[in-house]
């Protein structure tokens, strides 16, 4: 069986787009909004797509940014995953 390769992201990335996926509750929308302020220089959190679950359990955010290096990739995917709250990121 063959292994599917990824395609290499060349950066900086505009327009990369970023999913996390997490419980509903108070406050996390504004932990998302914030983590990606701090590790992103050019997020606009007025642009952030909002998607809740069908039986309100869940909510999903959706946004884009300049992706700059595999390490701000890395630290964002690991701070948003560090939050017991984020079941994905994507």
């Amino acid at each position: 069986m063959s292994e599917v390769e990824r395609p290499e992201i060349t950066f900086p990335c505009p327009n990369y787009v970023i999913k996390v996926i997490g419980d509903t509750g108070e406050g996390y929308k504004e932990f998302v909004v914030a983590t990606i302020n701090e590790l992103a220089k050019d997020f606009d959190a007025n642009k952030i797509k909002v998607n809740p679950s069908k039986n309100g359990n869940f909510v999903s955010y959706s946004f884009t940014i300049t992706a700059e290096s595999k390490e701000q990739l890395s630290n964002i995917n690991d701070v948003l995953r560090g939050d017991k709250r984020t079941r994905m990121v994507l």
